[in-house]
């Protein structure tokens, strides 16, 4: 499981120790973000990568709720997002309409 957040300058010793969880890998500097289907030279269909600078973040095993939002909290100081990243009313929301569908099926 990959988290990402954009632009600052870690160890994997330092947030392991602050998170309290293992911290496998931290890549900082052009993160892969998506693909995008282009052309080579010779007219093949080949996929580029889409990146933006910033910072993966790898662990062993799947973080807790509260270490993911230790980690934003780390990261917003420098005004920084997880992608995708939500504040936690809005998650609450979205598990509440789930809950609501669920009920409806």
């Amino acid at each position: 499981m990959n988290y990402r957040w954009l632009e600052e300058d870690l160890t994997c010793d330092r947030l392991s120790q602050e998170l309290g969880c293992k911290v496998k890998n931290i890549i900082s500097g052009q993160v892969i973000i998506g693909e995008l289907d282009a052309l080579d030279n010779e007219g093949n269909l080949i996929k580029k990568p889409i990146v933006k600078k910033g910072i993966e973040v790898e662990f062993e095993i799947m973080p807790t709720l509260e270490q993911v939002s230790k980690l934003d909290d780390i990261f917003s100081l420098q005004n920084l997002k997880r992608e995708g990243g939500k504040d936690l009313v809005a998650e609450i929301d979205d598990l509440k309409a789930r809950i609501e569908n669920l009920g409806k099926k």
